[in-house]
């Protein structure tokens, strides 16, 4: 076979793309392209991904940088997402049990906020109606005809206890220490020197008289202690009569507002039942005298912060499921954390110093990570491999789990973990945590594989061109001549070293789309023309090629 059928003539080391054959005059004629270029593999594993409800169907991107997968998911579930349900609300509040252990509430959408306000309003309301009830002609008359009673009662045996020391010959005294037995002798207490002066047997018999007789306080002191009790009690009982009357007045709305949703329920039982136990609390009291005339010491107010309500997770403005990109995934902006405050010299928290991170935010939702990120922080990868296994958000400090900071803390209520969850990275890093962690396939067992190239057909080209158009409008650019695209369709087989190939690394094409139309507002040209491709190719290489040059210098 003769040589010259193997001959590689110049015209065949650059295939030009004809002007002449491309319909449109420039990129302003072309239809914005909506859909995606030559990535029909990976929009299939997405796709399948994302709509795959059972455990363990995250998706892993993979492909190399610039091939605009990051634009492309965040494209594709914009548009999935509107027609997603709106997750509820998140919102921790007390727990009257354990208060180291708070709750966490779910709520339709936008009620949390709602919720808050209602229950702030609710102890306002308190605060103003709580002492006008207690200040009423009927509690003032029903407490003293109530303390009058007990103190009569207490008042008899007292008096009983009197008469019958007298009887025996015995006078009580009253100490700081509580009732003396004093005997009695010719009408005056016996002294001392008398007691002492008695022969045995009568002083014996003294004692024995005086050891019966203060059996027999004991034992009415404790009838007297059990009438103090029982007053105690009943005047309790009077206030949290008048509490659950004024209450009764103010819940019966607010539990029928959330009378279908038992937890919240619930929830305002326990709220009643700590206000009715603590009504004393909104009771208006006299301050306190200083101990010294002419000092202002600050009031010590009731902690009324219990009551409040953390709205951690808001989607009242929320359309569709929540989409979260999280660009720095430390461990508190992916996980949350617990704030503090210092007081006299401790790091005091409560849970409205609970913060959600990422995790909380995007569920119900899908929440992206960028591989190298996320790797690059310290314990992300295990806390986000734990929410995804155990399906449940465990708000911690990581200074509490290795034992660095010795402080008050908190064990929030997890929780329930539904998201899915995107990571984007090179095929490099989904190989290594492949080979080297044995839970990555069982929780990311999705691939999509972004290519870097597609095939040089006519219906491919059609496609850049509506590309082109698209981002030639987002950003507000010039358009380009059908010179102009012919320049970049060829520049775009030379960026992948192939004639029947184009790029897909989008970042390279929608940079040299920038410097060309920068050369042409240079020229103040309406269109961008090859030329201008051409000049911008140019100065690339230019910009670039110091070491190229002097390398050539010393060939």
């Amino acid at each position: 076979m003769p040589v010259a059928d193997y001959e590689l003539v110049p015209e065949k080391l650059r295939k030009r793309s004809d002007p002449e054959q491309f319909s449109f005059e420039t990129t302003a004629d072309v239809s914005a392209l909506e859909e995606i270029i030559g990535q029909e593999r990976a929009v299939r594993a997405i796709r399948f991904g994302l709509d795959i409800q059972s455990p363990g169907y995250n998706v892993f991107v993979a492909g190399l940088s610039g091939t605009g997968k990051g634009s492309i998911v965040r494209r594709f579930l914009t548009r999935l997402s509107k027609d997603e349900p709106v997750p509820d609300d998140v919102l921790y509040v007390h727990n009257f049990e354990d208060p180291d252990s708070p709750r966490a509430l779910f709520l339709p959408a936008g009620m949390a906020h709602r919720l808050r306000d209602e229950t702030a309003e609710l102890v306002e309301d308190l605060h103003e109606q709580v002492p006008k009830a207690f200040e009423g002609k009927d509690y003032e008359e029903q407490r003293r005809s109530t303390a009058e009673s007990h103190q009569e009662q207490k008042q008899g045996l007292l008096d009983q206890l009197e008469g019958l020391a007298r009887e025996r010959g015995f006078e009580l005294k009253s100490t700081p220490m509580g009732f003396r037995t004093v005997p009695i002798r010719n009408r005056k207490p016996l002294t001392q020197e008398e007691y002492e002066a008695m022969e045995e047997g009568p002083r014996n018999e003294l004692d024995d008289q005086m050891e019966e007789l203060e059996k027999e306080v004991r034992e009415v002191l404790a009838e007297v202690k059990a009438v103090d009790q029982a007053l105690k009690e009943q005047l309790r009982d009077l206030n949290q009569q008048v509490a659950m009357n004024v209450l009764g007045t103010l819940m019966v709305d607010l539990k029928k507002t959330y009378a279908d949703y038992p937890s919240v329920g619930a929830y305002l039982q326990a709220v009643q039942k700590d206000i009715v136990d603590n009504i004393e609390h909104f009771r208006e009291t006299e301050e306190q005298p200083a101990p010294i005339p002419g000092l202002r010491l600050p009031r010590q107010e009731p902690d009324f912060s219990r009551y409040e309500i953390n709205v951690v997770v808001d989607n009242s403005h929320t359309e569709g499921a929540p989409v979260v990109f999280e660009s720095n995934p430390t461990f508190t902006n992916l996980v949350g954390r617990i704030e503090r405050r210092a007081q006299f010299g401790a790091l005091l928290t409560d849970f409205t110093m609970i913060r959600v991170g990422s995790l909380a935010k995007a569920n119900g939702g899908y929440l992206v990570l960028n591989v190298e990120d996320m790797l690059r922080n310290p314990f992300v990868y295990e806390a986000l491999k734990r929410a995804i296994r155990d399906r449940e958000i465990r708000i911690e400090d990581l200074s509490e789990r290795y034992g660095v900071l010795a402080a008050q803390t908190l064990n929030p209520e997890p929780i329930a973990f539904e998201t899915k969850v995107i990571l984007l990275g090179s095929p490099m890093w989904y190989q290594l945590l492949y080979a080297y962690d044995e839970d990555f396939a069982k929780i990311f067992k999705v691939k999509a594989d972004f290519d870097h190239q597609t095939d040089r057909e006519e219906h491919t080209i059609m496609q850049l061109a509506g590309f082109i158009s698209r981002f030639v409008d987002e950003e507000g650019l010039r358009h380009m001549d059908r010179t102009a695209f012919a320049a970049i369709t060829e520049q775009a087989s030379r960026m992948v070293e192939d004639q029947e190939k184009l790029s897909l690394r989008f970042s390279e094409l929608t940079d040299l789309m920038r410097e060309s139309v920068y050369w042409a507002v240079q020229d103040d040209a309406e269109f961008v023309s090859a030329r201008h491709v051409e000049r911008a190719v140019e100065e690339q290489g230019f910009r670039t090629g110091l070491v190229k040059d002097q390398v050539q210098e010393l060939i």
